[in-house]
């Protein structure tokens, strides 16, 4: 049969010096009711954002000052990928990024959210079409959208660089060539020192 074992139960409050003890309880830490013990601000704060990790549940990140916003950042990410299907398309589940990010506790007019779920939308085909974005009705969010495009094309475009693949090399054209605006040209200047 399979042999289990409990793990220890580890029992900071006997540590006098406080940081020693609030070190010991983020590092044990499995529940809400762990990181309420810890008397540091900070460390109560990674400890909140390492749980809404670990459970995937971004309503936790408010609790994870100074950490929230990178908190949230990183949740959402993830649920992102989890929740949103990889055929969504710029212009599509906005509404399901939207509940997304208010259980985070962000601003839907935060473009910053907004970037890592076009992020995961456009990264999610080859070739990056830009042009999907102009599908996107409100103006921010179509903002964010263009240019979260831009940031990945350049992410491809260091990654080639760094490979030494540029884009003879890559299986797949990174980018639509009608979408070469000037923008995504000046990206083009790229030296291999």
């Amino acid at each position: 049969g399979v042999q289990t074992c409990a793990l220890p139960i580890w029992d900071c409050s006997g540590l006098r010096d406080p940081g020693l003890r609030d070190d010991c309880r983020e590092a044990t830490a499995t529940s809400a009711e762990d990181c309420d013990r810890i008397e540091g601000a900070t460390m109560r704060g990674e400890c909140w954002f390492q749980l809404a990790e670990r459970t995937s549940d971004p309503s936790l990140c408010p609790k994870a000052v100074p950490f929230a916003d990178d908190c949230a950042m990183h949740v959402i990410s993830a649920a992102f990928s989890k929740r949103i299907p990889r055929s969504t398309r710029p212009g599509e589940g906005e509404d399901d990024a939207e509940a997304i990010l208010t259980s985070a506790g962000l601003s839907v007019d935060d473009p910053r959210p907004w970037s890592a779920f076009y992020r995961q939308l456009l990264g999610a085909n080859r070739p990056i079409d830009r042009q999907a974005c102009l599908a996107v009705k409100d103006a921010v969010r179509r903002d964010a959208c263009l240019h979260t495009g831009i940031a990945l094309y350049q992410d491809l475009l260091n990654h080639a660089r760094d490979t030494r693949k540029y884009p003879c090399d890559l299986p797949n054209p990174s980018v639509r060539s009608e979408e070469h605006t000037s923008e995504l040209q000046s990206q083009f200047r790229i030296s291999y020192a």
